[in-house]
């Protein structure tokens, strides 16, 4: 470590170099099955440790280069020092060809996530449109070249402020670098082949160079306004003993509901339930919060699931007071906090199957899989106003005042009437997308609902 960042340090920034921040490791954090307890952060802090006396302790940024960290935002604040997550962001639907539906909505997810760090902006240290060869092949798989543009539009168009290409430019590893029988070229289909020449890649490569060059402070300082923002609760349950599957229920619910946004044209920003500032959930006027389990059956299979932590509940609760509108949905939460605070909405009880739903305003839908619906308590400590009912007058959609603003409950999971579930977002969802299909009226309705004023 010495011997490297002796070499480097006199390039650091603070001594008027181009060397902004330094990487700890390599493909740490991967994965949000992957549990980042005590141990691994002692060992990044080691680290750390030990490039600070190599470089005499410059007053530089230290980062890892996890690609769908469990927790990005906890990075921020493990340690008395934060680091900073810089992602990756490779291909991980389709055998190649173009780009899909489902690769945008993973070049979405795996930027939100990154953007749920309170300190730091949102970039991807790792980025490539493609993939490497096979150790027994000599071209790398075959995509499309545009499938370049399609990405980084989508990752720019929502906030990115940070990108690396992995790689630029092919090479052919040196003699003694990997073992024998790995494959000699280094061969991404980059935007250089390994002489030097352009390849087909290098024309989105060179957009993307223009718009930076024209609009980079524009850029630097702006991304498209979200509608709402989607509390992202994989935080608020308990860490070390949550399983893969319970963690790929809660990354394919978030993945879900902001691809059901962008289908809607409506565009939705992932917040971190526990490890935010109350000033960045006020920069919402509406926060949606799914509950994430909703029947007995699924706590049996998610027993670690089971409500967000008290912090989270007091954060919400506060939000809502300091004059947010807070959607709960598709049934009500249960905890200390959320008990008192939901108590006007009384109970609720799920009811199974499709259902017909109709808001007072004249608009009708359709509740897919289930619906939840509320009894009232007999006399609520505030009043209840009613705003949507299923097929048999069950009260589906109701709000209540809290201090300067409002609670939304609705007993439906919105993001089903755009994106069935089992649609695949993350390299672990690996389902096939659902092949049923809604009315169109169904599928307009959410178009023309709004929350209904205070």
């Amino acid at each position: 470590m010495q011997d490297v960042l002796g070499v480097a340090a006199p390039f650091f920034a603070d001594r008027g170099g181009p060397i902004l921040s330094v990487q700890m490791d390599d493909d740490q954090a991967i994965g949000a099955q992957n549990y980042n307890g005590p141990n691994f952060w002692k060992y990044m802090d080691t680290l750390r440790k030990f490039a600070k006396q190599a470089t005499d302790h410059p007053p530089i940024l230290y980062f890892l280069d996890a690609a769908q960290m469990r927790l990005n935002a906890e990075a921020n604040d493990a340690l008395p020092e934060p680091f900073w997550n810089q992602g990756q962001d490779y291909p991980w639907t389709g055998p190649g060809g173009y780009s899909t539906p489902a690769e945008a909505a993973k070049n979405k997810f795996l930027l939100e996530i990154l953007k749920t760090q309170p300190l730091f902006i949102p970039a991807h240290i790792e980025f490539q449109a493609g993939w490497w060869p096979t150790q027994d092949d000599t071209f790398a798989r075959l995509v499309d070249p545009s499938n370049t543009l399609m990405a980084t539009r989508v990752m720019f168009q929502n906030g990115l402020k940070g990108l690396s290409y992995f790689p630029p430019n092919d090479t052919i590893y040196p003699a003694g670098y990997a073992v024998q029988w790995i494959n000699h070229f280094y061969v991404w289909e980059a935007a250089l082949n390994f002489l030097g020449k352009e390849a087909d890649r290098v024309v989105y490569v060179r957009r993307n160079g223009r718009l930076i060059a024209g609009m980079g402070p524009l850029l630097a300082s702006s991304h498209l306004l979200p509608d709402a923002g989607v509390v992202y609760p994989m935080a608020t349950f308990p860490q070390e003993p949550m399983t893969a599957a319970e963690a790929l229920h809660v990354v394919t619910l978030g993945g879900r509901l902001l691809w059901a946004g962008a289908y809607e044209h409506f565009n939705f920003e992932l917040i971190d339930s526990d490890h935010t500032p109350l000033e960045n959930f006020q920069r919402y006027r509406i926060l949606l919060a799914p509950n994430v389990v909703n029947s007995k059956e699924e706590l049996k299979r998610f027993p670690h699931l089971e409500r967000y932590s008290e912090k989270a509940q007091q954060m919400l609760s506060e939000y809502a007071s300091s004059g947010g509108t807070l959607i709960i949905f598709p049934s009500l939460p249960t905890g200390k906090i959320f008990d008192n605070l939901l108590e006007p909405f009384g109970k609720d009880r799920q009811v199974p199957g499709d259902n017909v739903l109709r808001f007072s305003a004249g608009a009708a839908t359709r509740a897919v899989g289930f619906h939840s619906v509320l009894t009232l308590p007999k006399k609520p400590r505030t009043e209840v106003r009613i705003f949507a009912r299923d097929a048999r007058g069950g009260i589906v959609g109701a709000r209540i005042a809290h201090g300067k603003g409002q609670i939304i409950f609705f007993g439906a999971d919105f993001s089903t009437w755009s994106v069935p579930e089992g649609t695949p977002f993350t390299s672990e969802g690996t389902q096939k997308a659902g092949a049923r299909d809604y009315p169109e009226e169904a599928q307009q309705a959410p178009r023309a609902w709004r929350c209904p004023p205070c």
